[in-house]
């Protein structure tokens, strides 16, 4: 491969399949898991052992001739792993056991050969493993590669990272598109329950509108007072809205294991801006007849 020209990057890794059994000796069963880290503790995962770290990591001296586990940093937090918990894992039905001697920062956005647990030779000692392997091909090569390397290993399966991404983008897609449909069906019914409570007191907007023209208000101060009114109405919508949005976003991503999440503070007050224009918008159409309606009309109109 390095004589091809075909790879602009590779990386091989030991793999085995692994299962976490348990963590300072309390069976994982036993402990309350965050559903986000389902993928390290659920059914069988892979993990490598490697006497040189992904990443640039390096094992302190004399660590590599000990049993020992490097725990990705993200993972350990969420699992409650520090420096010196023992952690014991079941490979192949034989349970090896061994302290967690190094935490390493895992950027898993550059998808590359990486596990969340990868142990010091001498941990897996004895314990037959295969080999995984991760090449990115030269711009505009991967056909070359693919077929480059089922030539030579026609048995080993290849996993295409664009596929998996595509597959995983259309999802998302699908996702959104659902979560924008619930969104917008949850705008309408609010601005129709805003313009239901409004309408109900409509009756008596158009008597306090005709007191007040009768008593000399002009219709541009009766237009200002609902402007004000409706305003207010929409400040403290916004007021109450955003920060409650925000947080159950927060949980949501912190649920999903999205702990690099970052608030969008500029979609925040877009969101605010357009709670107070919705709440004024309606709340004038709404009340527009009330105190644009001609107090004599009224008048007659009324049954005493």
């Amino acid at each position: 491969l390095a004589a091809s020209g075909l790879v602009q990057r590779s990386r091989m890794l030991p793999f085995v399949h692994a299962r976490l059994e348990a963590i300072g000796g309390v069976a994982v069963r036993d402990l309350s898991i965050p559903a986000s880290m389902n993928w390290v503790v659920r059914g069988d995962r892979g993990v490598s052992f490697s006497a040189v770290l992904p990443g640039g990591d390096n094992w302190a001296e004399g660590q590599l001739a000990k049993p020992g586990y490097s725990v990705d940093a993200a993972v350990a937090e969420k699992l409650g792993l520090r420096l010196g918990d023992r952690v014991t894992l079941n490979v192949g039905g034989r349970s090896r056991t061994a302290p967690v001697v190094n935490l390493r920062e895992t950027d898993w956005t550059k998808l590359d050969l990486d596990f969340p647990i990868i142990a010091t030779p001498a941990t897996f000692s004895g314990i037959p493993h295969t080999l995984a392997v991760s090449l990115k091909a030269n711009q505009g090569r991967i056909k070359e590669l693919e077929a480059f390397f089922g030539e030579r290993f026609p048995t080993i399966p290849l996993i295409r990272v664009a596929d998996v991404i595509a597959s995983l983008a259309g999802a998302l897609e699908t996702i959104m598109a659902a979560l924008g449909a619930a969104v917008t069906m949850c705008a309408v019914a609010a601005v129709v329950v805003l313009a239901g409570s409004v309408l109900q007191g409509l009756r008596v907007r158009t008597a306090e509108a005709v007191l007040f023209k009768v008593l000399g208000a002009h219709r541009r101060q009766l237009m200002g007072q609902v402007l004000i009114e409706f305003l207010g109405l929409g400040v403290l919508v916004a007021l109450a809205a955003v920060p409650i949005g925000l947080s159950i976003a927060y949980g949501v991503a912190r649920a999903a294991g999205l702990a690099g999440s970052a608030v969008s503070w500029n979609g925040a007050a877009g969101v605010a801006l357009m709670a107070i224009a919705v709440t004024l918008i309606v709340g004038l159409l709404a009340t527009l007849r009330a105190y644009t309606v001609t107090p004599a009309r009224v008048l007659r109109a009324r049954r005493y």
